[in-house]
C-alpha cells in the first residue's frame, strides 16, 4: 500500500539523483486502492506534488510497471519513457514471465 511519505521520500531522492545528474528507474507494482488514514496525512497532495516535481526533473526518468499497477501507479509513474511488465502465467507455459514491452506513443 503506498502511503504520503513514501511518495515523499521518493521525490527527495530522484531529486538528489536529478542534482548529481544520474538517471531514475521507477519499478512500479502498487495496489492503487487509497484508505482514509492514508488521505488523513495527506496522499492526494502527496501525489500532486510528485507529479509536479517529476515532470520538471532534469534527469531522464525510465519507470516499469507492472501490468496489474500500469493504471493506478501515476503518482510515481510520470517519466520520459514507460515500460509495462507482462507476466504470463498459464498451466502449459514454458517461461513463466515475458519481456517488458514499451508504450508506442
Amino acid at each position: 500500500m503506498p502511503k504520503p511519505e513514501g511518495y515523499r521520500k521518493a521525490i527527495r531522492v530522484m531529486q538528489l539523483a536529478a542534482k548529481y545528474r544520474r538517471p531514475i528507474i521507477t519499478f512500479i507494482d502498487t495496489p492503487g486502492a487509497y484508505r482514509i488514514d492514508a488521505e488523513e496525512r495527506g496522499q492526494a497532495e502527496a501525489i500532486a506534488y510528485n507529479l509536479r516535481e517529476m515532470s520538471r526533473l532534469s534527469s531522464p526518468v525510465i519507470s516499469v510497471s507492472s501490468a496489474k499497477a500500469a493504471a493506478r501507479s501515476i503518482g510515481i509513474g510520470v517519466a520520459h519513457r514507460v515500460y509495462i511488465w507482462r507476466t504470463l502465467i498459464t498451466a502449459s507455459s514454458r517461461h513463466a514471465n515475458a519481456p517488458p514491452l514499451p508504450l508506442r506513443r
